[in-house]
């Protein structure tokens, strides 16, 4: 949304929580509009033991609910805007494309805030996967290190029996005794 009174531009997101968006102008949390203790219309000040003077949202003139029309200014409506401000708003096809493409641009930064949350999981998982992996890359490796030393014993052994066969062997052919 844009500030009316300041001209800066703030984040839904940013804002305290808002109901609706506003149908005229807008004054954002941090602007300091002056404040008119005259109607501009009459010039007269408050009344005290009447209501309180209605002040624009837009650029702070005051008004007396007597000197509006009624239709500007309903009992209790705190969101008035003066003639003045009025008149610079944009029409309601204008207003209408251009939340249109606000909507536009939050849903697409919501997307891509989504889109972004599930590659990060999506990572932290593929992580994780990897370093299973690799724990069980890690266990295959040492019991392929193991069987290999196993192997080795075993054909050890297995010379050194052919070779006390062998003489054995030849200790029986060559003892007469025997």
């Amino acid at each position: 949304l844009k500030c009316h009174a300041t001209g800066t531009w703030w984040h839904m997101a940013c804002l305290p929580r808002i109901d609706r968006l506003p149908h005229g102008p807008w004054i954002s949390p941090a602007a300091e509009v002056p404040s008119s203790s005259a109607c501009f219309d009459c010039g007269g000040a408050r009344d005290p033991q009447g209501p309180p003077l209605l002040h624009c949202t837009a650029c702070g003139a005051a008004a007396h609910e007597r000197c509006l029309t009624p239709a500007a200014a309903p009992a209790g409506y705190v969101g008035w805007v003066c003639g003045v401000c009025r008149a610079s708003l944009p029409d309601r096809p204008t207003r209408v494309l251009a939340l249109q493409a606000l909507l536009r641009r939050e849903i697409l930064l919501e997307c891509r805030r989504l889109v972004h949350l599930h590659c990060e999981l999506c990572s932290r998982d593929h992580e994780r996967d990897m370093l299973v992996e690799l724990h069980h890359f890690r266990v295959h490796k040492r019991m392929g290190a193991l069987a290999r030393r196993i192997f080795a014993f075993n054909a050890t052994l297995l010379r050194e029996c052919n070779d006390l066969l062998i003489s054995a062997c030849l200790a029986v052919e060559g003892d007469p005794t025997l």
